[in-house]
């Protein structure tokens, strides 16, 4: 009977954890992101090396909410609210275009984003209304990990035309042009 029950043991000791085992975990829920990096800021005068940073917290599982700075030493600083829609790229592309595409893009992502908040001329020392939108390509690195690979952003106010009012930098002859933009690539870490 002391032997039955032995083995009655041993077999839930170990057939029970290798059952229950074999079911995989859940994926981990990400609710907030951090990136930021270098920026080619091109400008009415030409291009500008500057910083950007953002910070967005998941709403859905595709529509982020978050703030964004980007800083163009000496010229200007722009606060911007801001909503990203990100899918995976086969969501973007369907199932017939993805099948066509020679690498696996499982884990690429495209990010469409958007917002509007404040700019800072540094000049001037005026404020003025700003809007964004630009899109990512990111690559996941690991779990909680993900290069944009290339950004493109496009922003306008402030410079040489805002949104409400228009104004030239003083001693530049750059014509009014309200097509500003940003190029950059980052790091992304989810939390």
């Amino acid at each position: 009977m002391k032997l039955k029950a032995t083995i009655i043991l041993a077999v839930l000791l170990f057939a029970v954890p290798m059952v229950f085992g074999q079911t995989s975990a859940p994926a981990s829920t990400q609710h907030f992101s951090l990136s930021g990096g270098a920026v080619s800021f091109m400008g009415p005068a030409g291009s500008a090396p500057a910083t950007i940073g953002d910070g967005y917290f998941n709403v859905t599982k595709s529509l982020s909410a978050g703030y964004q700075q980007l800083v163009v030493p000496g010229l200007l600083t722009t606060k911007l609210g801001m909503l990203d829609i990100g899918k995976p790229l086969p969501s973007w592309i369907g199932k017939t275009l993805n099948s066509k595409l020679a690498f696996d893009s499982s884990k690429v992502s495209v990010d469409v984003f958007f917002g509007a908040g404040k700019l800072t001329q540094n000049v001037l020392n005026v404020n003025r209304i700003a809007e964004a939108a630009g899109v990512c390509v990111s690559y996941a690195l690991g779990a909680n990990v993900s290069a944009n690979v290339v950004c493109g952003e496009y922003l306008h106010g402030g410079i040489v035309n805002g949104f409400i009012t228009a104004a030239q930098l003083p001693g530049t002859t750059a014509s009014p042009n309200s097509s500003n933009a940003a190029v950059y690539s980052q790091i992304k870490v989810h939390f």
